[in-house]
């Protein structure tokens, strides 16, 4: 199931990871592509292929540089969309 049918402006900012060697790249960009024209503010980082420990799931391997700099990316993310100016 697509969350793209349900995109719209309504939809809170979003942080999207991905890579060119994730299996879901192209789908990841779609959701990306989709919400900025509906407006939506959108933090991503996205890996080339020359990032070789960015395959399906290293976000989760914190072993990983790339998968720490998601998760630094994530709590300003976080911080920036949840505490006021």
């Amino acid at each position: 199931m697509s969350p793209i049918e349900w995109l719209d402006s309504r939809c809170p900012p979003v942080f999207i990871t991905t890579s060119e060697r994730d299996f879901f790249y192209n789908s990841n960009m779609n959701v990306t592509r989709l919400l900025v024209e509906h407006g939506v503010s959108v933090d991503s980082l996205v890996y080339d292929w020359r990032s070789t420990n960015t395959e399906h799931t290293w976000q989760q391997n914190f072993r990983y540089p790339e998968s720490q700099e998601v998760y630094r990316r994530l709590g300003s993310f976080i911080t920036n969309v949840t505490v006021p100016a």
